[in-house]
């Protein structure tokens, strides 16, 4: 079954999904909300400078968190990150915390036949930050907000040849059955014709937070799904490692 080409289909919708917690995020004000979990649940550092890439690096998803078969290729880094973070921001009405941001990483994009799996984490000065953000990520526009950025890019870089059908989105405050740092999990699909074929590519999209971190993982699959055990065991062990980071 035929998948959009690397690395339009997975970063391109992680990039947009990713907005609030990823790409910079927004504030803390403005717009209806639901309630996740309350960041005084976790534990909170005062004295400890915010992690830099060496420790975010560290955070994001490893090889060694996958069984054998799925090989690493170069992240493909958004070059839009901070526009697109604006502009959802705008969407949702809500201030835009990129400036505060101190350090991010990528990890590489594992790749299994049509599976993939991308992570991203990213410091932040204070816990306001983090605060705000989740708040943005929880808002009640924050789905049809990041559903009107994908059909927008979606638009502007499809490649030659694939045409988009349709695109959706949905965000799902709290844990999700996941972590206890899960603040919010997506689920999102593009159809798309490539060569005369129909298929769609499935994304599933889960956010942590640390008190000055914000990380997600995400899980793609064209055709065949990421199995379930493969997937709890990456979100159990980046979620550790989210935690102690802070």
């Amino acid at each position: 079954m035929p998948s959009l080409p690397r690395p339009t289909a997975s970063r391109l919708l992680a990039g947009i999904a990713g907005l609030a917690l990823l790409a910079g995020g927004c504030g803390s004000s403005g717009g209806s909300r639901t309630t996740t979990t309350p960041l005084t649940s976790l534990p909170v550092s005062t004295t400890s400078p915010p992690p830099g890439p060496t420790q975010l690096q560290s955070i994001v998803v490893q090889a060694d968190d996958l069984p054998a078969g799925w090989v690493a290729r170069p992240a493909a880094v958004p070059a839009d990150a901070n526009a697109a973070a604006a502009a959802f921001a705008q969407c949702v009405g809500v201030p835009n915390t990129t400036g505060d941001k101190v350090a991010v990483a990528y990890a590489p994009d594992f790749v299994k036949g049509t599976t993939y799996i991308s992570s991203t984490a990213s410091s932040f000065k204070s816990p306001v930050d983090v605060q705000g953000d989740t708040s943005g990520l929880t808002n009640a526009k924050a789905s049809d907000c990041f559903l009107q950025e994908i059909k927008s890019r979606l638009t502007a870089v499809a490649p030659k040849g694939v045409a988009v059908k349709s695109a959706t989105l949905k965000i799902t405050p709290g844990t999700g059955g996941g972590p206890a740092n899960v603040v919010a999990t997506a689920t999102g699909s593009i159809t798309f014709t490539n060569a005369g074929k129909t298929s769609t590519l499935n994304e599933y999209l889960v956010f942590f937070i640390a008190p000055r971190i914000e990380a997600h993982v995400d899980f793609f699959s064209v055709g065949s799904a990421i199995p379930a055990s493969v997937r709890t065991a990456v979100l159990n062990k980046v979620s550790a490692r989210v935690q102690n980071g802070s």
